[in-house]
């Protein structure tokens, strides 16, 4: 129930971004041809006001990245590995963090597609291709070929954000038996990165890569991505055969 409520919140937080938009679109005296690719960016950071942008990656942290601390706390990890083995918990919890993450964090982009494009044309005008081309900067050629292909390829890339920085709290959570370090961690390591990573690692350009605001491609995103899972597997499947004997 918690992951449908945060998936229902994170679609929310989309459709609030859209908002100004969509006033725009229904003025009377709007002149453009409504898109739904356009009002769908604008949900996935391209408004002046991203909330999404800024308020979905610590609602992924919710998610799944505080479970150690409740299975050790609640006693659960020693009633499953006494029922199978160590290794078995250590991997299935490891799979579980990184898709869970990985959903929480691609399915309102993809709820959000399907919900405007129900609602709207795609109206591929001169003045929306240029509003695009202008815009878009993250493979807007691709966008204009097929929108489809886009969603794709930007759902991809959230997923594999979800799963990066719920990994970043499964390793912190696995170091330290305090949940809100585990909570807090992975978002503080997104804002700063964000503010002060400029140009080598900006978090919320691989989260909206859409509305990066400089040039980016897939090779600068999954490096950070990368790196990432590097480092934290290696920390958890350290640590974690430790704190299972304890």
């Amino acid at each position: 129930m918690k992951f449908i409520l945060l998936i229902l919140f994170t679609l929310a937080l989309s459709i609030v971004d859209s908002v100004d938009f969509l006033k725009m679109v229904y003025r009377e005296d709007y002149i453009g041809d409504t898109s739904f690719v356009i009002a769908w960016l604008n949900g996935m950071g391209m408004s002046m006001t991203p909330l999404y942008m800024f308020v979905a990656p610590a609602v992924i942290a919710l998610v799944y990245i505080d479970t150690l601390w409740v299975d050790r706390n609640t006693t659960f990890m020693n009633y499953v590995i006494s029922r199978s083995s160590d290794w078995k918990y250590i991997h299935v919890k490891y799979a579980a963090t990184l898709f869970s993450g990985g959903l929480i964090a691609a399915l309102p982009c993809i709820l959000l597609y399907i919900l405007f494009s129900i609602a709207y044309p795609l109206n591929y005008t001169r003045e929306n291709i240029y509003l695009i081309m202008q815009n878009v900067d993250f493979f807007p050629e691709l966008l204009l070929y097929s929108p489809l292909l886009y969603l794709l390829l930007l759902s991809f890339t959230k997923f594999s954000f979800g799963m990066a920085y719920t990994l970043i709290g499964l390793s912190v959570s696995a170091l330290s038996n305090n949940r809100y370090i585990a909570l807090s961690v992975p978002y503080m390591i997104y804002l700063l990165g964000t503010y002060f990573g400029y140009p080598y690692f900006v978090p919320a350009s691989t989260f909206t890569p859409n509305a990066a605001g400089h040039p980016i491609d897939t090779v600068y995103i999954f490096k950070d991505f990368g790196i990432i899972a590097f480092i934290c597997t290696c920390i958890y499947y350290f640590v974690m055969p430790r704190k299972c004997k304890q």
